[in-house]
């Protein structure tokens, strides 16, 4: 159970929900770890397009938070009106986290001119409640008029719900024990909602001096609250971590124990003894800028001043808080070793839930990580896309997790079985040889099938047997300059240096179907051409057909004196590598990166 308030995005939120499809068709992404750690979770997640999500009583369904309460999923966002003028708050309920019904949000507490943007959502065994930014538009012009706070006692009906005393035009945080909602109308006091969702009542405990409530928070299952905050200046502010209790009569600091350069907005969960808690820790000025740390630049004499860099780190306590060490999180599949970014902690049972992302070719992708202890993890791989992608706050019904993106369109499910979009498949004539897991079943090593001749190309018919293409969580592996030497043809000292592009175009959900690219084949011999996907062989050999080859020099160079073929296969051979297998005989390796 989570009930923490959930950051505020730029993109429209559009959903992912993770669970485990069995129908034939779909994308399997399989996480691999110890047999002692694997959760349900980690064994089969899917992608499902968005629109193929069972919606109830209307369409549209794009949360960016989800929440459990009292055997209820429930989730909220900004989704498009009826009419495709604009977005409005909205909310949703599930019983099986596989089908969603929307409930009557949008009808409670709107006038015409107005409508809400979507900021908090809060779940517990009591109730619900929505928090938004309420908008008037009827001047002309939006302005933010209200910040409405919305309670349902049972996720599917709704109500408007005044804030604590104090609030004065903003938004309380919030946060739940399981049992309680809790809010901060001045990141110092606490008010408890009574169990009528009518009123509320404050409480004993308060922050200590100097600090103030985030609110990031978690349940345990004692029906204690672990909530985050920080104290000090906003220049110099350290991450603060408490236990409320007792009902919020008691405050319980777990502050001193942890490391004082952790930064940025936390996210935590808690079991038993067992806490986890993801931020960012500074580390001291480097010498050196990188586009990651946003450095003070240059000066004259091409020196670069100290720039200051902050690391994603997630810790681990098992005795409660007392003490904590920093826990590895390992990088699934070909994505950037140490890159994994947490944006949500949470539990599906007794497996601890890491959602966030991993850079891929410099572009962040959905990764989730799941744990049995919190110490040892295991990655499971989810389903690239074509920007920087974003998940926004999960929750889990009987093992059944759920955790919405807010970029793609489309949702993630693990756990259980539900509706898919078949995935689109590439011809072969080999026959399906693909693993579950999406990758080709064929060793890295094995040799790449004889190019064909530049007199007789390879068909471009290929007979209807066909093979799923390479799992989808590959396609950014190969959305990269790759360059490196060739060699062969009728001379042993024929070689050239290759430059290869390779890009998803503009699909929003890109296979290797999508990709095409450039070619530069280097030299006064050499020549430039345009890579089209002609088909994946099943060992996941990539055939390119070449057009527009234009030697370097055109007009000066006689057709048949410069090297350009009419079909290129590619075939990754290891993270970063590609191999080159040409007509004419050509081979050689290619390294991500571009060679001048």
């Amino acid at each position: 159970m989570i009930g923490h308030p959930v950051r505020r995005r730029t993109a429209v939120g559009i959903v992912l929900v993770l669970a485990v499809v069995l129908a034939a068709g779909a994308w399997w992404f399989t996480g691999h770890g110890d047999d002692d750690d694997r959760a349900d979770v980690s064994t089969t997640w899917s992608f499902t397009q968005g629109g193929d999500v069972p919606v109830a009583a209307g369409d549209g369904f794009r949360p960016e938070a989800v929440v459990e309460g009292d055997g209820l999923l429930v989730a909220a966002g900004d989704a498009p009106e009826p009419s495709g003028d604009g977005y409005d708050l909205d909310a949703w309920y599930s019983t099986d986290a596989a089908t969603w019904t929307r409930s009557d949000l949008r009808s409670v507490g709107r006038g015409a001119g107005w409508y809400s943007e979507f900021t908090d959502l809060l779940g517990w065994d009591g109730g619900f409640l929505v928090t938004g930014k309420g908008i008037d538009s009827s001047g002309g012009l939006p302005v933010t008029a209200s910040v409405p706070t919305f309670f349902s006692a049972d996720g599917r009906t709704w109500r408007l719900l005044d804030p604590p005393p104090g609030t004065e035009g903003r938004n309380p945080g919030y946060f739940a024990d399981g049992a309680h909602a809790y809010a901060s109308p001045d990141g110092v006091s606490l008010w408890r909602l009574d169990e009528d969702g009518k009123r509320w009542k404050a409480v004993a405990a308060r922050a200590p001096k100097g600090c103030t409530f985030g609110i990031r928070s978690a349940a345990s299952d004692a029906g204690e609250a672990l909530i985050t905050g920080g104290c000090g200046a906003n220049d110099a502010k350290r991450l603060s971590l408490y236990r409320v209790t007792d009902d919020g009569a008691r405050l319980r600091d777990l502050s001193a124990p942890l490391p004082g350069d952790l930064v940025g907005v936390p996210s935590v969960a808690v079991r038993d003894d067992t806490l986890l808690l993801s931020a960012r820790q500074q580390e001291p000025p480097s010498k050196t800028a990188s586009p990651s740390t946003g450095g003070d630049g240059a000066s004259e004499d091409g020196t670069v001043g100290p720039v200051p860099d902050a690391r994603p780190v997630v810790l681990r306590s098992s005795d409660g808080g007392a003490h904590w060490s920093k826990v590895t999180l390992p990088a699934p599949g070909d994505a950037k070793p140490g890159s994994g970014v947490v944006d949500d902690l949470f539990r599906s049972g007794d497996t601890f839930v890491a959602a966030g992302s991993v850079t891929l070719n410099e572009v962040a992708h959905p990764a989730a990580w799941v744990s049995a202890d919190g110490s040892r993890w295991t990655a499971v791989r989810l389903r690239a896309f074509a920007a920087d992608e974003s998940l926004g706050e999960g929750a889990a019904l009987d093992g059944h997790v759920v955790v919405p993106a807010l970029v793609a369109g489309g949702v993630y499910t693990s756990g259980q079985k539900a509706a898919t979009a078949p995935s689109r498949a590439v011809p072969d004539p080999s026959g399906p040889t693909t693993a579950p897991s999406g990758r080709a079943s064929t060793p890295a090593g094995t040799s790449a099938a004889p190019p064909a001749s530049a007199s007789t190309p390879a068909p471009t018919s290929p007979p209807a047997s066909s093979v799923p293409s390479l799992g989808p969580e590959d396609v950014y592996a190969l959305t990269a300059p790759f360059s490196g030497e060739i060699s062969g043809g009728s001379s042993p000292a024929a070689r050239y240096d290759v430059l290869v592009t390779l890009s998803t175009g503009r699909a929003a959900e890109p296979t290797v179907e999508d990709l095409t690219g450039t070619l530069r084949i280097k030299g006064d011999t050499g020549c430039t051409a345009t890579l089209t996907h002609d088909r994946t062989r099943a060992d996941g050999t990539l055939v390119f057909r070449t057009s527009d080859r234009r030697a370097p020099l055109p007009g000066m160079v006689l057709e048949g004196s410069f090297y350009c073929p009419r079909l290129v296969e590619l075939r990754r051979t290891g993270m970063w590598e590609v191999a080159w297998n040409s007509e004419g005989g050509y081979t050689g390796t290619l390294a991500a990166g571009q060679v001048d």
